[in-house]
């Protein structure tokens, strides 16, 4: 799958590489990415924990994300879909929001990597007003969530 901007941020904060895939196909998903100050905050954090636990992977920062809504899955990005998303993403007000991430989880995923993920069990009510603008925002330009 390959990860990568569609410059919402005006290229402040450009990650992963256009075109290239491990898998041949693209996950298009709404996912805020933290400030670099923090992902090496976060990446200090992961990598304490992979020596803590005994994990060999290291974290890639070009994939720290915090994800909020899936679109879809396709072989070859769809024109339409990114158009309709970026209309989405157009709809979305509200002030710049903050999350406090309170403990490290991981889960299994046949023949992968595990992953090392954030959670949090308060503080998540700006990332689901996201969620639901985005939802919103979808609908009325036909993406089906």
């Amino acid at each position: 799958m390959n990860q990568f901007s569609f410059d919402f941020d005006h290229g402040q904060n450009q990650r992963g590489r256009a075109g290239e895939s491990r898998t041949g196909g693209h996950r298009l998903f709404f996912a805020p990415r933290p400030p670099a100050i923090l992902e090496r905050q976060a990446a200090s954090i992961a990598d304490d924990y992979c020596k803590t636990f005994s994990l060999s992977a290291k974290p890639r920062l070009t994939t720290l994300h915090v994800s909020v809504i899936g679109i879809g899955d396709y072989e070859v990005l769809p024109e339409d879909v990114i158009f309709a998303a970026r209309q989405a993403a157009a709809t979305v007000e509200g002030a710049p929001i903050a999350v406090t991430f309170d403990r490290i989880m991981s889960f299994k995923r046949e023949g992968k990597a595990r992953p090392l993920v954030l959670c949090s069990k308060d503080g998540l009510m700006p990332l689901m007003r996201l969620h639901v603008q985005l939802g919103v925002g979808m609908y009325n330009n036909g993406i089906a969530a």
